[in-house]
């Protein structure tokens, strides 16, 4: 009972799971995690989430514990990732993001923000820094500050909560 209701959370919330061994062999992995990542059933992974341990230098070797990857990007899905290592398992869980910037975007909409203060809004929920910012759209700093300024003090005027940004934007949008 309490398995199955596991299963149907998961499924309904469409979060990925993936079990692996201390060689990095998949052990299991459920639909989503499949959607995310491909079938990697029995195979040595080392990309995806492995990809984010490696590169996080804070993480101290493989030591047991928990961490979370915020708005990252998982073979072109962007997630937050949870990795959870106990002795020789890593679990992984990867919670898909497409909902939450849906909701963030359409909280934007009704507030008058330009088509460029819009651009701006889009690239801010996807997890983007101001630095790839000004690089996609080819602006400068200053301008797209300027844009950010905008779009916030639009925001605050129609009682937009920044629930649904990245954490790293929230306190942009209540400052």
């Amino acid at each position: 009972m309490a398995q199955q209701r596991l299963d149907e959370t998961l499924a309904s919330e469409g979060i990925g799971i993936c079990l692996r061994d201390a060689g990095q062999r998949v052990l299991s992995q459920n639909d989503h995690c499949r959607e995310v990542c491909g079938e990697r059933g029995g195979a040595v992974c080392d990309a995806g989430c492995i990809s984010l341990c490696d590169g996080d230098t804070a993480r101290d070797g493989d030591s047991e514990g928990s961490r979370l990857y915020a708005d990252s990007a998982i073979f072109g899905h962007a997630c937050d990732v949870t990795v959870i290592q106990s002795g020789d398992t890593r679990v992984t869980l990867l919670q898909p993001l497409q909902a939450r910037h849906r909701r963030a975007l359409s909280a934007f909409i009704d507030a008058g923000l330009s088509k460029r203060e819009m651009a701006v809004i889009e690239l801010v929920v996807q997890g983007l820094s101001n630095k790839q910012i000004c690089e996609q759209l080819h602006i400068a700093r200053a301008t797209l500050r300027t844009h950010l300024n905008r779009a916030y003090r639009k925001a605050g005027e129609h009682g937009i909560e920044p629930v649904d940004l990245p954490p790293s934007r929230q306190a942009e949008l209540r400052g």
